[in-house]
């Protein structure tokens, strides 16, 4: 195969693959602003991650390469948006963690400084249960531009398995985590 063909073809492969990556954020942000919402399972293997949720009484699984998705642990749950026409298609929310505040243990993360435009951003922060120092990212989706001084912030930690945690950004207009009780 001559170099022309070859380039040609990796052109056509990087096409193929933009089109595929922008296609996936169309549907999801098509799912999210008219589809329907549930609490999904997480399940966070080697490769793969998926997410398991049921609609009306019928379970579904997706499953999807973990890079994108990389910080989420076995057993934490996340807002799904799922086409109500076909539930099996549906869409992870990363900036949505879902979790029951009084089976979590609140206590103050190590000081962090934030500077963030306005949008989706992995926030990695650090906080300390019986001297050890847990470090987790959450991906948070900023309403604003953010800069803020070095500061401690809320952070709820799961007493079985601390590494399942969230940063709560106080005075910073944010949309991310789903409070329940």
């Amino acid at each position: 195969m001559n170099k022309t063909k070859k380039t040609i073809l990796a052109f056509l492969a990087c096409v193929i693959l933009v089109s595929i990556s922008l296609y996936d954020n169309w549907k999801y942000r098509d799912r999210k602003k008219t589809g329907e919402q549930t609490v999904g399972l997480i399940e966070s293997g080697l490769k793969n991650i998926s997410w398991t949720y049921t609609v009306n009484g019928q379970t579904f699984t997706r499953r999807l390469s973990k890079s994108h998705y990389y910080f989420m642990e076995d057993g934490e749950k996340y807002m799904i948006y799922y086409d109500k026409n076909d539930p099996e298609q549906s869409s992870l929310s990363a900036t949505e963690p879902v979790f029951d505040t009084t089976k979590f243990i609140r206590t103050s993360s190590l000081p962090i400084e934030l500077e963030f435009e306005k949008g989706s951003h992995e926030v990695t922060f650090q906080f300390l249960v019986k001297n050890d120092t847990i470090t987790r990212i959450n991906r948070i989706l900023f309403d604003s531009d953010i800069t803020e001084k070095v500061n401690s912030y809320q952070v709820y930690y799961n007493a079985d398995k601390p590494i399942i945690s969230y940063i709560r950004l106080k005075k910073i207009r944010t949309h991310n985590t789903v409070y329940s009780k």
